[in-house]
C-alpha cells in the first residue's frame, strides 16, 4: 500500500486481522476494511459489521466489502443478502460502493451461464439499486480446474457516473487464484483498487 500509496484496500480470507483502528474486520473476520490515513484526504469510520461483510464511510461513500462461501446453503446465502439488503435500504439515497467475492455466476457480469445463486443475486440487485461495474468478460478468478468470474463490484445509481476503468489486472501477481480489479472514483478520476482476495491478498481503493 505504501509504495503505490493506496488509501483503502478490501481484503477476503485474510490469514489474520491486527487489533488496529485502521483496520475493520467483519464479525467472522472474512470480510476486511484496512485504511492508510497517509494515503486519504479524510478518515474511515465503521458503519455496520455483520457475518461475512463489513461497512465504512469515506467522506460521503458508504464502502461495504463481502465474502460469501462458496459452501454456504442457499438459506444462509440468502440470509447473508437480506442482512445486506436491510444495511443498503438504511442507507437509502447514499451512496454506496459494493464489493466482494460472492461466489456465484451470472452473464451479466461476465460468466458463461448462471447459476442459482446468480439469479438470487440478480434479482436481491435489481431490488436494491445495485448496478454491475464490472465490464467484459475477463475471469477474476484462475484455478487448475477452470476460470471463473465470481468477484463482483456493485455501486448505487447516484455514484456509477463517477466510477471509471474498471478493470482486470491480468498481468499483476497476486499470490492467489484471484486477480486484482482495479477503477477510478470521483470528479478527479484518481486511480483506485478494488481487488478479489483470498488469505493474503490485498484489494485496495484509492479515493
Amino acid at each position: 500500500m505504501t509504495e503505490t500509496n493506496i488509501g483503502l484496500c478490501a481484503i477476503s480470507e485474510p490469514i489474520q486481522v491486527p487489533v488496529s483502528p485502521f483496520w475493520y474486520s467483519s464479525r467472522d473476520g472474512k470480510a476486511v476494511w484496512r485504511w492508510r490515513p497517509e494515503g486519504l484526504k479524510g478518515t474511515c469510520s465503521l458503519v455496520k459489521r455483520g457475518n461475512g461483510f463489513i461497512a465504512i464511510r469515506y467522506n460521503n461513500i458508504h464502502l461495504i466489502t463481502c465474502y460469501i462461501s462458496p459452501s454456504l446453503r442457499i438459506r444462509e446465502f440468502n440470509r447473508t443478502l437480506d442482512e445486506l439488503e436491510i444495511l443498503i435500504r438504511a442507507l437509502r439515497k447514499e451512496k454506496i460502493i459494493l464489493c466482494g467475492d460472492f461466489n456465484c455466476k451470472s452473464t451479466l457480469w461476465g460468466c458463461r451461464y448462471m447459476d442459482y445463486r446468480g439469479k438470487q443475486l440478480e434479482d436481491w440487485a435489481v431490488a436494491n439499486d445495485q448496478h454491475v461495474v464490472n465490464r467484459g468478460n475477463t475471469p477474476t478468478c484462475v484455478k487448475p480446474q477452470g476460470q471463473s468470474v465470481v468477484d463482483i463490484t456493485w455501486a448505487t445509481s447516484n455514484v456509477m457516473g463517477e466510477i471509471r476503468c474498471w478493470r482486470v489486472e491480468e498481468m499483476c501477481e497476486t499470490l492467489s487464484d484471484h486477480k486484482y480489479i482495479t477503477f477510478s472514483i470521483g470528479e478527479n478520476n484518481k486511480r483506485t483498487w478494488d481487488t478479489r482476495d483470498k488469505p493474503g491478498q490485498i484489494g485496495s481503493m484509492e479515493l
